[in-house]
């Protein structure tokens, strides 16, 4: 029989519907891609700055937070890719949208709707809709 954690070590660092869970050090890297502070990061988990410290301790987020880390991966993948500079996607995941309520898009990535609403805003600016 082989050994899961064997397994797990070289499967990548994604989350798929067979290793949902991010390690840690995904989440690190995706925070550091978008700039965000620790403190803010976790709140946009939804946990306590310390829980999201104690994570480090640990192997792998939990479901939930490990979603959120892949939503704002690919919004800022996708966001690269429609303004074709990862500085300027990241400017524009730091700003105040008009059709997102006035809101940054970070700020939507907290759930599977807010997630679809920007990407849907993604689409409209790649297509010359705003």
């Amino acid at each position: 029989m082989a050994d899961t954690k064997t397994r797990h070590a070289k499967s990548s660092s994604k989350a798929t519907p067979g290793r949902p869970f991010q390690p840690f050090s995904r989440a690190e890297a995706v925070r550091k891609k978008i700039e965000l502070t620790q403190q803010e990061f976790a709140d946009l988990l939804g946990i306590d700055p310390r829980t999201y410290t104690r994570r480090s301790e640990g192997a792998a987020l939990k479901l939930g937070e490990s979603l959120q880390v892949e939503m704002l991966d690919t919004i800022l993948e996708e966001a690269t890719r429609v303004f074709r500079d990862e500085d300027l996607a990241r400017s524009w995941m730091h700003s105040r949208i008009i059709s997102l309520d006035n809101e940054r898009p970070l700020d939507h990535l907290v759930s599977i709707e807010g997630y679809e609403r920007v990407k849907d805003a993604l689409g409209k600016i790649e297509y010359g809709m705003y």
